[in-house]
């Protein structure tokens, strides 16, 4: 093949390599909306009202405590929730 042959058919390579990434890049921009939709506070919050509230009481708790005792309760009470939370959202 001379170069005169392979200038049309690099330039055909070129232009469907443009188209795909085009769409691997329309691809990748759809799923970063998804995550960022499924990540936002107000998302979080409507579909883990429960979990949220919990949060919500606790880091109350923990800005109302004095005592050394109530702190390291309300630690083990979040871990218990954090852990919750990551066993419900790995089996959805």
């Amino acid at each position: 093949m001379n170069s005169q042959e392979q200038i049309p058919r690099i330039g055909e390579e070129l232009e469907e390599a443009r188209r795909d990434l085009r769409e691997t890049l329309t691809q990748v921009n759809h799923k970063v909306k998804l995550t960022e939709e499924k990540l936002s506070p107000e998302h979080l919050i409507k579909d883990r009202p429960i979990i949220a509230s919990s949060l919500a009481a606790l880091l109350g708790f923990l800005s109302g405590s004095s005592s050394g005792g109530s702190t390291i309760a309300a630690f083990a009470i979040g871990a218990l929730l954090v852990s919750a939370f990551r066993a419900r959202s790995s089996s959805e």
